[in-house]
């Protein structure tokens, strides 16, 4: 009695296209489902190796550009604790010119003196504030780094009044 082994070679061939056809289909799922046309350095090394070069630039130019914002809106900062600034000298300047006009008496003198005292409070405050904390600037002459404004001196008399940029 011999033995007989029947092969079904068609069938074989059937799995075996079903298998490779099984794989393609479960990595264009893969790629639809993520968007990304390469998942893996097997899919094409050398375009892998490129749009990983590229994701890695994008991450970057996106991180510059939160750089920049940050940057943007540190200026806008410093520009209105600069206008706010401007404006208290402006106001110095009048009450200075005002008080040594020999027209006020010594209360209006005095009073003129509280506000010029408290305006000086504001101008250190606000460069204590905004300018110290970014290291922008530093109203005490330590080295003069970015721009710094220094005032010294009551209203009837400037002592120093000095700035340096840079």
């Amino acid at each position: 009695m011999s033995l007989r082994v029947f092969t079904n070679t068609i069938s074989l061939n059937a799995q075996r296209a079903m298998s490779v056809s099984s794989a393609k289909m479960e990595s264009t799922l893969e790629r639809v489902a993520s968007g990304i046309r390469l998942q893996r350095s097997s899919d094409n090394n050398g375009a892998f190796h490129q749009t990983e070069t590229l994701r890695g630039d994008v991450s970057t130019l996106r991180q510059g550009a939160k750089n920049l914002n940050d940057g943007i809106s540190m200026i806008r900062t410093a520009e209105g604790a600069l206008n706010e600034q401007i404006s208290i000298l402006m106001r110095l300047r009048e009450i200075t010119s005002q008080s040594m006009s020999g027209t006020l008496g010594d209360t209006e003198r005095a009073t003129q003196n509280l506000e010029f005292s408290a305006l000086r409070a504001e101008f250190d405050r606000i460069a204590e504030m905004v300018w110290r904390q970014k290291v922008l600037s530093d109203n005490r002459n330590e080295g003069c780094r970015g721009f710094a404004l220094f005032l010294s001196g009551t209203p009837f008399s400037w002592q120093h009044c000095a700035c340096c940029i840079g």
